[in-house]
């Protein structure tokens, strides 16, 4: 009951918190078998590559008229309906949508107007049912809400375009920027370069702006005593006749379940700032003012788990907020708090994440899995051989910190391929060293895959130093997660 008391009113901290809204080998001898085309961020892909071009103002004779010459509605609904699956439990929702079109004739126009019609139809034609009493069922449509904003920066059009799900708090986003004097589709370098932003600074100023949204302050909730954790936590007072076992028991719990929301903020922001989210093919437009802005997901550890959300790009400092998060991470550093981290599956007695979908060549294997034993104090590269599990490496991990890289981790390994390890290595410079230990990133994400039409999970591995586990020589490894 606590932590479902825990989760709705987590939520609630969250909302409140919360702003806006063909294989591929490389060098290192990985063989991935998904390949990343840069779009898994994007809310709405699928523009016509012939419309699409840079921008072109060879025409900038052509008079440049307002919002209104260029944009209208096409389709504009403000009613009261009912619904509901049974005639004892019908309920009435509010509904208005204003879908908006390009005045123009042009097949960029045609493109996006279709893009933007195709995704409203199927509400507007059961909401239209609705009124008219000629709908087969009741049931709610899928956007009870929809709206849209335009800006007109010289002959650049950006519309965005809201629709908020009737049943669930959910809102999609689809951003189309055109040109209205070459009657072209406008793309993200186009709009990076008239924002006078290069796509490095983009994608640093997108994961500081969108990571300041991912990083709430919680140091009411971290320091909060054991009974009143600023309203978080059940409220409960032990009576004078509880024991001191209890007692111990009471408090130990509060402090594991403060690690356990911490552990899950920061596994929330880094897979917030990940490539996979944050990237130069993410939605991006110019708003009223000239100023840049973009639509990413931002990873919450409640509801949904991840919601849409329209943020300014601006040049942001989250480090005392990160140094803050790992203050609190280290002091609540209990067992499994790197578990927590990385979120991990059960397998075959281990509690280990299932990375899949890569060969590595210097394995005899094409599986290869990383996670912990059943004292979640281990670190495991495991491959996977036949019907038998061989550990690869053992040893033990540690949170370290983190940034808009990813979660650093340091290890010590106790054994590689069943040979144990010591400090007194040949290979190492002096007896003290520990030639087999180090730091690595793990940067994980979940993106949205429209051809398979669900969410691909998985983690970046990047080593810093030490042993490199993978063989990478130091290069961003993408481990796609898979299960069952």
């Amino acid at each position: 009951m606590k932590k479902y008391k825990y989760l709705l009113l987590c939520f609630v901290l969250v909302i409140s918190s919360l702003a806006g809204c063909k294989k591929e080998e490389n060098l290192n001898e990985f063989e991935f078998e998904y390949v990343d085309e840069g779009t898994e961020a994007n809310v709405s892909d699928n523009k016509s590559e012939e419309a699409t071009a840079s921008l072109d103002t060879t025409n900038n004779n052509v008079e440049i008229g307002t919002i209104d010459t260029y944009v209208g509605s096409v389709y504009k609904k403000t009613d009261t309906i009912s619904v509901g699956y049974e005639p004892e439990e019908m309920y009435e929702i509010e509904v208005n949508l204003d879908v908006p079109e390009i005045k123009d004739d042009s097949d960029a126009a045609k493109t996006i107007n279709s893009e933007i019609y195709d995704m409203a139809k199927d509400s507007i034609n059961q909401i239209e049912a609705l009124i008219n009493g000629t709908a087969e069922e009741n049931y709610e449509p899928s956007y009870s809400m929809i709206s849209y904003e335009a800006y007109l920066n010289g002959e650049i059009l950006s519309i965005i375009v809201k629709y908020n799900a009737s049943y669930y708090d959910w809102t999609d986003y689809a951003v189309f920027n055109y040109d209205v004097v070459n009657k072209q589709l406008v793309d993200n370098a186009s709009i990076l370069e008239a924002a006078g932003v290069s796509k490095e600074q983009f994608i640093k100023m997108a994961k500081q702006s969108f990571g300041e949204i991912a990083l709430p302050d919680i140091e009411d909730f971290v320091n909060g005593d054991t009974n009143n954790t600023s309203g978080l936590i059940d409220e409960q007072e032990l009576s004078e006749d509880e024991s001191e076992d209890n007692a111990d028991e009471e408090e130990l719990f509060n402090e594991e379940w403060r690690g356990s929301i911490v552990a899950d903020y920061i596994r929330d922001y880094v897979e917030t700032v990940s490539d996979k989210n944050i990237n130069a093919d993410m939605p991006v437009y110019l708003d009223g003012n000239g100023e840049l802005n973009a639509v990413a997901l931002v990873m919450v550890p409640a509801g949904a788990g991840q919601y849409y959300h329209v943020a300014k790009i601006e040049e942001k400092s989250n480090d005392a907020m990160i140094k803050k998060y790992c203050e609190y991470a280290k002091k609540f550093n209990y067992d499994g708090f790197e578990k927590q981290l990385l979120a991990l599956y059960e397998l075959e007695g281990y509690s280990g994440s299932i990375i899949r979908k890569i060969t590595v060549s210097n394995m005899r294997s094409e599986d290869v899995y990383l996670g912990f034993d059943d004292n979640d104090t281990s670190l495991f590269l495991m491959q996977f051989s036949g019907d038998d599990f061989a550990d690869a490496y053992v040893g033990k991990l540690e949170f370290d910190s983190f940034d808009e890289n990813g979660i650093i981790f340091k290890y010590v390994l106790d054994s590689k391929n069943g040979e144990p390890l010591d400090e007194s290595h040949e290979e190492a410079e002096n007896e003290t060293e520990q030639i087999y230990s180090g730091k690595f990133y793990l940067n994980p994400y979940s993106v949205w895959d429209e051809n398979e039409e669900s969410y691909v999970s998985g983690v970046i591995y990047k080593h810093i130093d030490g042993e490199d586990m993978l063989g990478s020589n130091g290069a961003a490894v993408d481990l796609r997660k898979s299960f069952g």
